[in-house]
């Protein structure tokens, strides 16, 4: 009792001395007990308060993480639009669009209707893109300023359109077609214009040197430009081609607004396996696949296996070909790796052989050298012009294929603007009508057709 009393006795005035120093000044086997027994205590209780704050903590984040569900971390609660000041050009970048994501069903009908009845969306199309980005769940006006924003900056509105000939509604009508067309393609609408559609727009109007107007019809025609990453797909992808076939910047601007799908293209699995392809098939250095790709670059979209090589090997069984005429007449017109062999090429060389009474080998011959007529049409352009030849030399068949197999180019001259007028030109001055005057006619520049009838009418 003694020994109990001196632990824990405090004398008056003295300060409270912790239980482990007491206890440690007065060791024993009852001591012992009870410091280990208060250090438990204190690991039992210092663990019960380290639980509680991880729970506090993981509540937080997982209310956090639903809050910004449906936003998809594009929205920030309770702030607005910052709308540019009016001073401000409409192709500066705008200020950050911060809107606050809702499920509100009211502002999802409203949404809905705003795409159906002012875009032409159909529901179909909603549900597409609604299953990447839950545009119906943005604050009313979100959408109808994307879309505002995204004209002005393409310049469809009717100060800057391309129809100055036509009245102020057919314009607005083809501005709001042509804005429906970008809208309805690839989520634009989903995309933020701070940090999306202006950078990217920006970007490709100064890496492919583009007017305003230039820079309008690539995106008419290659929407889905607006959704590609210019860090991870258009900047390697340019930077590529641009080394790949040695192109200035103006070259590249070219060739990527005469075909802008090229941008769609994989390198990896396209692009570069294509283009190795072509120039060991058709023994090309670099300066003639750079230039032939150049001015027909759809012809690195094709494939491979089912077009590329079975089409060449077609046309040296047609037509008799070793390979350096094989290379000679795809260098002369690479579009003809473009057309089909069942539904174009086979047909129409067969009417060329038939009508021009032509064997396999004169066959040949005549498309190696030319084969520009091969991009024409039967029913429109070849045919009513050997009628026109036929008829212009007074129905003499032979004389007007004879004519034809001599000047292959003669086949693809416009009948209405080029071929029908300067024959009724030749026929007023008196001339008599040979084969001669018609490989003129058709073969001869203006001024030098010009020059010939003067000269003509002063003898």
């Amino acid at each position: 009792m003694r020994y109990l009393y001196s632990i824990f006795f405090i004398p008056p005035g003295a300060r409270p001395r912790p239980l482990s120093v007491i206890i440690w000044a007065h060791p024993g086997v009852f001591g012992r007990y009870i410091l280990l027994y208060y250090i438990a205590h204190r690991v039992e209780m210092m663990l019960y308060i380290v639980i509680f704050n991880i729970w506090l903590v993981l509540v937080h984040i997982l209310s956090t993480a639903t809050a910004f569900q449906n936003s998809q971390n594009e929205h920030i609660n309770n702030l607005h639009l910052l709308r540019p000041s009016p001073s401000q050009p409409s192709h500066h970048y705008c200020k950050p669009l911060y809107y606050a994501a809702t499920k509100d069903k009211s502002i999802v009908q409203q949404n809905k209707q705003y795409l159906i009845n002012t875009l032409d969306f159909t529901d179909d199309k909603i549900q597409e893109i609604n299953q990447t980005t839950n545009i119906l769940t943005l604050d009313i006006g979100i959408l109808e300023e994307r879309a505002n924003w995204l004209q002005n900056r393409l310049g469809l509105d009717t100060n800057t359109a391309d129809n100055d000939d036509n009245d102020d509604d057919t314009t607005n009508q083809n501005n709001r077609k042509q804005l429906k067309k970008i809208l309805q393609q690839h989520n634009i609408l989903g995309k933020r214009s701070d940090t999306n559609l202006a950078p990217t727009l920006d970007y490709l109007q100064s890496r492919l040197l583009l007017d305003d107007k230039s820079l309008r019809k690539l995106i008419l025609s290659a929407p889905h430009l607006l959704g590609c990453s210019i860090e991870e797909n258009i900047e390697p992808k340019l930077d590529w081609l641009q080394q790949r076939l040695s192109l200035t910047d103006v070259q590249l601007s070219r060739m990527i607004c005469r075909q802008s799908y090229t941008l769609g293209c994989s390198v990896i699995d396209n692009l570069a396996p294509t283009i190795s392809w072509l120039q060991q098939r058709l023994s090309l250095d670099d300066t003639t696949i750079s230039r032939m790709i150049q001015s027909n670059p759809q012809i690195i979209h094709l494939n491979i296996e089912s077009n590329l090589e079975p089409k060449c090997d077609w046309l040296k069984q047609r037509l008799d070909l070793n390979d350096v005429q094989l290379s000679k007449v795809i260098r002369r017109m690479p579009q003809i790796l473009g057309l089909s062999i069942d539904d174009n090429l086979d047909p129409k060389l067969d009417w060329i052989q038939e009508h021009l009474n032509l064997t396999d080998d004169g066959l040949s011959k005549l498309v190696q050298k030319s084969c520009t007529f091969l991009s024409c049409n039967v029913e429109s352009n070849l045919k009513p012009t050997l009628d026109f030849y036929i008829n212009a030399l007074g129905g003499d068949k032979q004389a007007a294929t004879s004519l034809i197999i001599n000047n292959p180019t003669l086949f693809h001259y416009s009948l209405e603007h080029r071929l029908k007028p300067r024959l009724e030109e030749a026929i007023s001055t008196g001339m008599d009508i040979d084969a001669t005057i018609l490989r003129q006619l058709g073969q001869y520049n203006d001024d030098k057709w010009y020059k010939l009838l003067i000269l003509f009418m002063m003898e």
